[in-house]
């Protein structure tokens, strides 16, 4: 049983989450460009800058969270909560070019702002620009660390801020969800609960699911024609469009699991064919990607900010020739059981099974395994939000990102389909390659759906 989840004063020591602490202990004091989340807003309608600064303030003191700054003491990484905001507001404008270049003007001027580099020591944490485009068109940026956001917490952050912005405009209540407790909270309440008896049931279930391999295995993806000597970032798209898109939905809801299982599922398959080129079999069979679980269990967690997600090696084995719904179903009960066991943090994960590779993924400096990243930030399109006048959208901002792993692919829902983005190391892949892998994931996407029960040797993708 899970121990209970309640406010504690802030007087005492608070200590950082597990996975904040590796980063920390690891030697990533510093800002590091991985480590940026980058948030951003179209509004349409008349917004006042001064709104959008109270909006701000209101949002970083609902949210302790936004607040945080972090050291290191004899007893590890903790917490320090800023009783009021401490930064301002930047803003700027496009208006002087020409209307039909302001919105990349704008998404430049935020992903600017997004490059600038953070004081994990001193704070804030947390940054805010906005860029006026017109008199009813705005941009509004948010640059938040890695550490005080995950995923869902970028979806409530952007939630919360438009309400307190409608809120400022318009002098009514914003009417949001009430915070029972805060980050902080949990984070004591997750050094608790695994000082107790579920550290260990968590820890047999990992040391059994990654028996033979280790916390951060080698993707054994490889391009002999790259070059080691040209260290860069590039990206690469596909689009599954909605015909496309409903087709393999149909298939996961049919097996009762989702859409994301089925592209993952599928991914595996793609890589699969890749690794046996120049591997055994069985060795090509055991699949792993490194990805993200919610891991907000408690539901008093449901509208707080902060970062929960835990990190997991999300192994399969493909072997045996299977059908697109026997991988489906060998995917489903694979992540399901992660789900279940993801209270245990990957750096616990990782002293368990291979402590060598404690913190390895934030040393400066270090060569780390070329693991395969794959993630689905939201499970549904871009926010889109109107209240009192006002119209927001959720745009991507673009920044630049080195993965560490050497290839990570994002999965982007749209209103209408869904988008594959492939971020890679230059000195890990060449284009060529990557295309060449894109365009076998998508094909091996768009045929098999066609027959779920053929076998995946019977699926050609010429």
């Amino acid at each position: 049983m899970r121990p209970p989840l309640q406010p504690i004063g802030r007087a005492q020591r608070l200590p950082a989450s597990h996975a904040q602490e590796e980063r920390l202990l690891s030697g990533s004091m510093t800002h590091v460009q991985n480590n940026i989340v980058p948030l951003g807003l179209r509004i349409s309608g008349q917004v006042r800058a001064n709104s959008v600064g109270l909006a701000l303030d209101r949002l970083v003191a609902r949210h302790d969270a936004l607040r945080l700054t972090f050291s290191v003491d004899s007893r590890g990484a903790r917490l320090h909560v800023a009783e009021t905001p401490a930064f301002g507001l930047v803003v700027r404008s496009v208006e002087r070019i020409a209307p039909a270049e302001r919105f990349a003007a704008g998404l430049a001027l935020l992903a600017r702002d997004a490059s600038d580099s953070f004081d994990i020591i001193a704070g804030p944490l947390v940054r805010a620009i906005i860029v006026r485009m017109s008199d009813t068109d705005h941009l509004l940026g948010l640059t938040v660390d890695h550490m005080l956001a995950d995923g869902r917490s970028c979806e409530i952050v952007l939630r919360d801020l438009f309400a307190l912005l409608c809120e400022a405009q318009a002098g009514n209540s914003a009417e949001l969800p009430a915070l029972p407790v805060q980050f902080p909270d949990w984070t004591i309440w997750e050094r608790r609960y695994l000082e107790g008896p579920a550290r260990q049931r968590l820890a047999e279930y990992w040391r059994a699911a990654l028996a033979g391999t280790t916390a951060l295995p080698a993707s054994g993806l490889r391009d002999p024609a790259a070059d080691r000597e040209s260290v860069g970032v590039e990206a690469k798209r596909i689009t599954l469009d909605g015909v496309l898109w409903t087709r393999l939905s149909a298939v996961a809801a049919d097996l009762k699991t989702s859409p994301f299982t089925a592209l993952s599922a599928v991914l595996k398959a793609t890589v699969y064919r890749r690794r046996r080129l120049r591997q055994p079999d069985d060795v090509a069979a055991d699949v792993t990607v490194f990805g993200a679980l919610a891991n907000r269990a408690v539901q008093a967690l449901d509208d707080v900010a902060g970062y929960f997600a835990n990190s997991a090696v999300l192994r399969t084995d493909v072997s045996g020739d299977p059908t697109l719904e026997e991988l489906i179903q060998r995917e489903g009960r694979m992540l399901f059981a992660a789900m279940a066991h993801e209270e245990l943090p990957h750096p616990l994960v990782a002293m368990e099974v291979s402590p060598e590779l404690y913190g390895i993924r934030y040393r400066p400096g270090v060569e780390i395994p070329e693991y395969l990243n794959f993630d689905m930030p939201r499970s549904r399109p871009p926010a889109l939000f109107s209240s009192r006048g006002l119209r927001a959208e959720a745009v991507r901002v673009p920044v630049v990102e080195l993965p560490r792993s050497g290839l990570r692919l994002i999965a982007h829902p749209l209103s209408d389909g869904v988008q594959i983005e492939a971020r890679y190391r230059t000195d890990h892949f060449t284009e060529t390659w990557m295309e060449s892998f894109l365009a076998a994931y998508r094909r091996l996407l768009s045929v098999w759906p066609e027959a779920p029960g053929a076998r995946l040797s019977q699926v050609t993708l010429e």
